[in-house]
């Protein structure tokens, strides 16, 4: 049994795309919007072959950034078709495998040519996903690039262009929607010459998760049947403004993953004690701590030194981290759980009582205490608190 451990609730999980599917076919003249589940990065560090299982009947497609996730997928048997967005080269290309379920993603004519004369040689059927470049200016085709695009995909008869897309800025922001329209209106104009050129497309996709709860998507996105949602899946808001909204609308996302800690050993320290490295916290009475072996090489960063609070699990009280998180290890004051629940520190701890503390399991995140609590203690956002949990940790579903 592990220490530490990550609980992803399925029931939550299922509930989330079930808000971002019905948010995403509002207002759509299409029969059917497809909804893709980007799962790179881990899942976003909730476990990517746990979400993609999941999620297998749920979404369209999923999305990954690498050959190196997508791999990962097949090795579990999980056989679903995969944008691979970012990166790949000559190398890669030749070790992929099973490439019926690959959707490649060129973003510059560059690539574009790579990829076809790869599946020239190969002779494979290989299907792609164009990339538009809208404002972003990382990566995807220029607008006055469409035709010769189109050229060298016509000449290959192994490349079939399924879909384009693009990726918005700031899609997430709900105080200025100007930049976003801005990328929308190009992105238009974009789908239009392929119309105009009577290019079929299978997918059409722009929207993220901040665009799928933007309500200027409704008429920017009227040309798109797909979106691609990542964040949302796991029950965070990529804008404050937004979760506010929706909070308030009761079309809420619940954050699904938890996570626990049991403590190695308990500590009890004299009133005038430095604790840990730095000597950052010292204590001024008879102090009980909880060693938990959980530190910034499991993602909690040293931002939470003297900084922070933790619970018990099924409880509602808070306990304070002191002192440095080090690298493998957070000490949480628990001397108000010891006085309440009339545990004797005088002098020393009984071992009874101490096995009785051993027992207990803190958790780190959750419900009350998300990653937006640990995002507002780093000055960071969710996304970056989630992905970097280490994959080392053991993550469980539950109901």
């Amino acid at each position: 049994m592990s220490f530490i451990n990550i609980y992803i609730n399925r029931k939550k999980l299922l509930h989330n795309i079930t808000v971002l599917k019905t948010l995403n076919e509002i207002d759509n003249k299409y029969d059917k919007k497809f909804l893709f589940a980007c799962i790179k990065a881990n899942a976003y560090g909730h476990g990517l072959a746990q979400i993609a299982k999941i999620l297998y009947d749920h979404v369209e497609m999923y999305c990954v950034a690498d050959a190196f996730e997508y791999h990962e997928l097949i090795n579990q048997n999980i056989f679903k078709p995969t944008l691979l967005l970012y990166s790949y080269n000559q190398e890669i290309l030749e070790n992929c495998q099973n490439y019926k379920y690959i959707r490649f993603c060129p973003n510059n004519l560059y690539s574009l040519k790579e990829i076809a004369n790869f599946a020239t040689t190969k002779q494979i059927k290989l299907k792609i996903h164009l990339q538009f470049n809208t404002g972003m200016s990382w990566a995807g085709l220029e607008i006055n690039e469409i035709d010769e695009a189109i050229k060298i995909i016509q000449d290959c008869v192994f490349i079939d262009l399924e879909g384009i897309w693009t990726h918005f800025a700031t899609s997430d922001n709900s105080t200025d929607y100007s930049y976003y329209i801005e990328q929308g209106t190009k992105f238009q104009q974009i789908c239009e010459i392929f119309k105009t050129k009577n290019i079929n497309l299978k997918y059409i996709h722009a929207n993220n998760t901040g665009g799928i709860l933007n309500d200027n998507s409704k008429s920017l996105n009227q040309h798109c049947n797909s979106s691609r949602t990542g964040i949302g899946l796991y029950g965070y808001y990529p804008d404050k403004g937004q979760k506010e909204f929706y909070d308030q609308e009761k079309l809420n996302l619940k954050p699904i993953l938890e996570l626990t800690c049991k403590p190695q050993s308990i500590n009890l320290l004299k009133t005038g004690e430095s604790l840990g490295y730095g000597n950052t916290f010292k204590t001024k009475k008879q102090t009980v701590i909880a060693n938990l072996p959980i530190g910034y090489s499991h993602g909690l960063s040293r931002n939470h030194t003297n900084s922070g609070q933790v619970m018990i699990t099924n409880s509602k009280e808070l306990y304070p981290i002191i002192g440095r998180v080090s690298m493998n290890a957070c000490f949480i004051d628990i001397t108000d759980y010891c006085l309440q629940n009339q545990i004797n520190f005088n002098s020393h701890i009984n071992d009874k009582e101490i096995n009785k503390l051993l027992e207990l399991e803190f958790s780190l995140i959750n419900d009350d205490i998300n990653c937006d609590t640990w995002a507002d203690i780093d000055k960071t956002i969710s996304y970056e608190v989630l992905t970097r949990l280490n994959s080392n940790i053991p993550r469980s579903i539950i109901e």
